[in-house]
């Protein structure tokens, strides 16, 4: 069945409106998104945070702290963390271990992270680095310190993502425990194989680990993205803690991404959960992403730091089409196919969607921006 672009909106704003009257087990918080500080964005530079392309462990801590002390206006280190996180809290560290090894998540924040969360007092054993795929976050376990836990939902990625193992079980009526929030129904996307009659594929479900913390860091990278334009703080929580998420963007010609991400993150028990948004934009990739080639990656020095997810993101977007534009490429919104990106439509309006639905501020004028330098 073919929809048009209205219907699809229709049914995704139905899809959310239905989200949002099934708060149940998981309510909104004074951390839910947008958050303790809406609107709010710090980004912090220091030229030495990458030398030779190689991550540099102090200059990285040093930017970790200062960014979260300007966020939340703590005096120190430890009570930064302490605004957002308790020792009550079970925490889940979305990492990005998806592309070339200069633009996935690095030691060095993972490390800035973890750290953060100790002085907070969140147990070592509470800590965990999730992804939706195990053998994407095999590629940085060896990064991660020994005792942090490791959570994935499916163990590599595959055309058939519909496959409920590793994520909630409790999806149909009738089963024991059924709670409509572990999944988001969008009939609307279809892969050609798909059966708008089979609730397996037109749902997408929640990953198990999503279910099983308390709070949600989005530890993103700053990265292009051929289908949605970037993939930054929202990107990476929708496609990385779902299923069956390519019939998102079926074929080169077809791309729902625009609302499909918004929708998914605006489901109680992630958009309840994600408390902080980390941007690591010491590299960055301005085009053919998100796997990435070397010859787009550029020395940014830059990272982003907010617990409004949205606005985190449109100050990143802006600094992608930034280097684009140096570049002599078209901005995201309007790119299409290249050479090294052969989908023909980009939607980085995606961010623009999230703060309609009323996820973060995304208007220009509404985000307070701040850049700090260190170097």
């Amino acid at each position: 069945m073919k929809y048009t672009r209205r219907q699809v909106f229709q049914r995704l704003a139905a899809a959310a409106a239905a989200s949002a009257t099934s708060r149940g087990a998981y309510p909104a918080t004074i951390y839910s998104m947008p958050g303790l500080y809406p609107g709010r964005v710090i980004g912090v530079k220091h030229a030495d945070s990458s030398i030779a392309g190689a991550y540099q462990t102090l200059p990285i801590q040093t930017m970790m702290q200062r960014g979260m002390m300007e966020l939340t206006g703590a005096p120190n280190h430890g009570m930064a963390w302490s605004k957002l996180f308790s020792r009550n809290d079970v925490v889940g560290i979305k990492v990005n271990p998806n592309g070339i090894s200069s633009i996935v998540s690095s030691k060095a924040a993972i490390d800035g992270i973890t750290q953060g969360l100790l002085l907070a007092g969140v147990a070592p054993g509470n800590i965990v680095i999730c992804d939706r795929n195990r053998v994407q976050l095999n590629g940085i376990a060896s990064l991660l310190p020994k005792w942090v836990r490791q959570a994935a939902a499916s163990w590599d990625w595959s055309d058939d993502q519909t496959e409920i193992a590793g994520y909630n079980p409790n999806h149909e009526p009738g089963v024991s425990g059924y709670n409509p929030m572990y999944y988001v129904d969008c009939p609307g996307y279809l892969l050609p194989w798909q059966s708008p009659s089979n609730p397996s594929h037109t749902r997408s479900y929640v990953a198990n680990f999503v279910t099983q913390v308390t709070k949600i860091i989005s530890l993103s990278v700053l990265k292009d993205h051929q289908t949605a334009g970037v993939t930054l703080g929202l990107k990476n929580l929708c496609q990385g803690c779902m299923n069956n998420v390519n019939r998102a963007h079926p074929a080169t010609n077809t791309n729902y991404l625009q609302w499909y991400v918004p929708t998914v993150v605006s489901q109680p028990i992630i958009r309840n959960k994600v408390v902080l948004s980390i941007i690591d934009g010491i590299h960055g990739l301005w085009n053919a992403g998100p796997h990435g080639l070397q010859d787009f990656v550029w020395d940014h020095h830059t990272m982003y730091f907010g617990t409004d997810v949205v606005a985190a993101d449109r100050i990143a977007w802006k600094a992608i089409d930034a280097q684009r534009l140096l570049a002599g490429l078209p901005s995201e919104e309007s790119s299409g196919a290249d050479p090294y990106d052969a989908w023909t439509i980009r939607q980085p309006q995606h961010i623009t969607q999230a703060g309609l639905m009323g996820l973060g501020k995304f208007r220009d004028e509404d985000i307070g921006y701040r850049l700090v330098p260190l170097a």
